[in-house]
């Protein structure tokens, strides 16, 4: 457990918590609709990990980073993370940041940056109501804001 945020990591094993925070149930194989590139496209999808993160008051601040153990290409993508936001998302309470396109450059946040604490140029926030889902390329670096208020910021984590 960490000391800036509270993990629970396969969530699926633990179905009470999910009917608490995700009241649509669980499965490990999900076949849904994705827009990628303004193209609707089907993309028949497994579960490989279901988490939850709840970022503590003061706490939550990650470094920019990828999902996935190294860089790749552009089109050689393995795999898929979403955010299921049981809360708001905003500023003030350490929202995800994300800096679009890097999942483009075929380098990780340390080989391309002095300091990936530090904010990046084109880096924007994931700023969304409670019941969104946002799906992101686990290429892409991002990582959590610190929460600036009183009370934890939960999200749910799942990876494709």
């Amino acid at each position: 457990m960490s000391l800036r945020s509270r993990y629970i990591h396969n969530l699926y094993t633990e179905i009470r918590l999910i009917r608490q925070i995700l009241p649509y149930g669980q499965s490990n194989r999900l076949r849904s609709p994705f827009h990628i590139k303004g193209a609707g496209v089907i993309v028949p999808l497994k579960l490989s990990s279901l988490n939850y993160r709840s970022a503590k008051p003061e706490q939550g601040l990650q470094k920019l980073h990828t999902d996935w153990s190294e860089a790749v290409g552009p089109e050689q993508y393995k795999v898929y993370n979403s955010i299921w936001l049981p809360d708001d998302f905003v500023a003030a309470n350490g929202a995800t940041r994300v800096a679009p396109g890097t999942h483009l450059c075929g380098k990780t946040p340390e080989e391309s940056m002095n300091d990936p604490w530090k904010q990046h140029p084109d880096e924007t926030l994931i700023e969304a109501k409670a019941g969104t889902v946002d799906v992101l390329n686990s290429n892409c670096w991002h990582g959590g804001t610190t929460n600036q208020t009183e009370h934890p910021r939960r999200a749910v984590h799942s990876y494709f």
